[in-house]
């Protein structure tokens, strides 16, 4: 698993509007996870509902559920365009989280999917191991795998709210780099690197002592005129 596989597994959740159950193996055999309620997105700060949980599954069922000192339910965040060239860049946490705070989360999974963590306790959930009482509190993950619950209609208008997201998402992007290329387009017409004259009164008037700026029309003109 690396960045890559991050990143497929924040498209396959990021407008995601039902609950979904994350569920993690361990190379160790333990599994863990946590239940969430709230659509998925990537946000700089947690978000979420009091319904959300954290579990053990194996080798024995606990749940840790909301301890009601704490709203930290659930995070994810993802390297944007700065943090991706230097991803301490915006300080901040950059994987899958739940609980605790954007130093330490209580449950984290980074996006290289190496050395995640889970700690005994927290001011969001409830104390107590996630991980066997003899395991460290980081892990390696063999398996990880998210599930939408709620029976078929809920998981039904999940996916189709996730389509509408997926839509927004193209136009903006769409959008974006259409401003990003007229902007591209018209730097490298007034650069010369492609020819026209609407720039060419600027190379003209360069040096000009009688070509003063036309505070009255805007523009330009040469004084006197």
């Amino acid at each position: 698993m690396d960045g890559r596989s991050f990143n497929r597994l924040e498209w396959s959740l990021l407008g995601y509007s039902g609950p979904t159950l994350l569920a993690v193996k361990t190379t160790s055999g333990e599994t863990i996870g946590a239940f969430a309620t709230a659509p998925w997105k990537d946000h700089k700060d947690f978000y979420g509902t009091a319904d959300s949980f954290l579990v053990q599954l194996e080798p024995k069922l606990e749940v840790r559920r909301p301890a009601g000192r704490g709203q930290n339910f659930m995070y994810l965040h993802s390297t944007d365009m700065h943090s991706a060239m230097d991803p301490l860049h915006d300080g901040l946490p950059h994987g899958i989280g739940f609980g605790g705070t954007l130093t330490k989360p209580r449950l984290f999974i980074p996006m290289s999917f190496e050395h995640c963590s889970a700690d005994f306790l927290d001011n969001t959930f409830e104390s107590g191991n996630l991980l066997p009482k003899d395991a460290l509190e980081t892990f390696e993950i063999q398996c990880l795998e998210v599930w939408g619950v709620g029976g078929d209609e809920v998981i039904t208008q999940a996916l189709r709210d996730r389509v509408e997201y997926r839509e927004r998402t193209d136009t903006a992007i769409l959008l974006a780099r259409t401003v990003q290329d007229k902007s591209a387009f018209a730097a490298d017409m007034q650069s010369g690197l492609i020819p026209n004259r609407l720039f060419t009164h600027q190379e003209e008037a360069r040096g000009r002592a009688d070509f003063v700026v036309d505070d009255k029309h805007g523009g330009y003109r040469i004084e006197g005129k």
